[in-house]
């Protein structure tokens, strides 16, 4: 378990950013998610890397970004493949992955590892993790191989860009905007294309992201001089692909001075990719993605305390605020 001085858990101005006690405990709970997950990767030789604002953070900060919620992480494929296949087994009991192959309502392309599915306020739980009572986990973003065959590559994009439109398909279908014979006769120009037969029987968004995820491993290390994040290109990174040896080796940065956090050789250039050539400068202190992301289970956990008559005030929380729904 890693050890906090209790000064890091007191609310904190950072570089003009209020950081909440709250999120210095789900900081904190986050980074054991990560530790836990580094010691069944190093004991399987799986390798990763910190990225995004993980990455920016190490290298900026020493530390998260302060107005940073999250932790961002990337895999090659076939170390996350190995994770997948050797090391998710390893992982401590209540841990759970969501990706699309497990469950068919996922829509999205990154990997999330979360430490359990219910918010839980027992003591064991709480204490474990440093006083926060939330699920929480890590983002793994998977990287991809790119063809050094310029068809190949387009092909690869051409193909993705179909099967990413075709789940479009299928929610049309869904909503009733046009029929199933209609999305029959879409769907078999991408069995006609993939070499792949849908099963109606089954949920046909799933089958089409994990189909859309076999298409991002077509090609290999040895295929390749460079790796790069498909979706990313299809959607609004044309340029996301990058040399492997950026990758080649690892170097560890320390991180809230806590932990060392593994960073890519190459991580000037990825994250001028990334963010520009003055990365080192921060540009805004602006949030993303409905900071902080455990708003909405705040919400249910100060509507069970409420109904529990049970205070609010180890969790940050003005229970004040909050209704309680009288038919819960």
């Amino acid at each position: 378990m890693l050890q906090f001085e209790e000064s890091f858990f007191k609310e904190e101005i950072r570089e003009g950013f209020c950081v909440k006690s709250m999120m210095k405990r789900v900081w904190a709970a986050q980074m054991e998610v990560l530790k836990r997950f580094d010691e069944v990767c190093r004991k399987n030789h799986i390798r990763y890397f910190v990225d995004w604002g993980t990455l920016l953070g190490a290298v900026r900060h020493k530390g998260f970004i302060p107005w940073d919620d999250d932790i961002d992480i990337m895999m090659m494929r076939q170390d996350y493949e190995k994770f997948c296949r050797v090391g998710m087994s390893q992982m401590p009991e209540g841990y759970d992955i969501a990706n699309v192959r497990e469950y068919d309502d996922y829509e999205n392309a990154i990997v999330r590892i979360i430490n359990n599915r219910i918010i839980s306020c027992e003591p064991e739980r709480l204490r474990e993790y440093h006083g926060c009572p939330y699920v929480v986990g890590i983002d793994i973003d998977i990287m991809d191989y790119k063809s050094r065959d310029s068809q190949e590559d387009k092909l690869q994009l051409d193909l993705l860009n179909i099967v990413i439109q075709s789940v479009g398909a299928v929610k049309g279908y869904e909503e009733g905007n046009f029929s199933l014979e209609e999305l029959k006769a879409f769907l078999a120009q991408v069995e006609g294309l993939c070499n792949y037969k849908f099963d109606y029987d089954k949920s046909l968004q799933q089958q089409l992201r994990v189909l859309g995820d076999y298409i991002c491993m077509l090609y290999t290390d040895d295929d390749a001089d460079e790796v790069q994040g498909p979706v990313y290109r299809i959607h609004h990174r044309p340029n996301y692909y990058m040399p492997k040896e950026w990758f080649s080796d690892t170097i560890y940065m320390p991180f809230e001075n806590v932990m060392e956090v593994p960073v890519p050789v190459g991580y000037d250039p990825f994250l001028k990719l990334k963010y520009g050539d003055n990365y080192m400068i921060p540009m805004g202190k602006t949030t993303s993605h409905g900071y902080p992301f455990y708003s909405y289970q705040e919400k249910i956990l100060a509507e069970f305390l409420k109904k529990n008559h049970m205070s609010g005030e180890a969790f940050d929380i003005d229970l004040e605020q909050y209704e309680v729904d009288k038919e819960g």
